[in-house]
């Protein structure tokens, strides 16, 4: 069953190679800002990894649920076939010719960037 049916799992649509993969991924500027704006400085490198880690599972999440809802059934009923190819290349230059994907991953961190440190200035009380 195809990306949109019920048995398979979304998958990652970046691949690697894409330059947007750059924007949040590991040693990226987004991570290290996301670190001292949330005064995270001190706290040990394993807890910093997995506090990482789950940001770009958040991140890709939103990513994807933007992308299903920006494209229109005849461009998924393509893109669901490009991912039976299991070609990840193939994938990122489909989106990105229909979409604005560079746009809309720096949309989808800046929102995820602003709302988990507004919970974090909510739970420490800090502005």
């Amino acid at each position: 069953m195809g990306w949109f049916g019920k048995k398979q799992a979304v998958p990652v649509i970046q691949p690697t190679a894409a330059p947007s993969q750059n924007l949040y991924g590991p040693g990226s500027s987004f991570q290290k800002d996301l670190i001292k704006e949330l005064g995270l400085e001190d706290l040990a490198e394993d807890k910093k990894e997995e506090l990482l880690r789950r940001t770009r599972e958040v991140i890709e999440g939103n990513i994807q649920l933007r992308i299903l809802d920006e494209l229109n059934e005849k461009q998924k009923e393509r893109f669901d076939a490009l991912l039976a190819e299991k070609n990840p290349e193939k994938n990122f230059a489909f989106l990105n010719s229909v979409l604005p994907l560079e746009q809309i991953v720096k949309e989808e961190i800046a929102k995820y960037k602003a709302e988990i440190i507004a919970r974090m200035r909510a739970v420490t009380g800090s502005k």
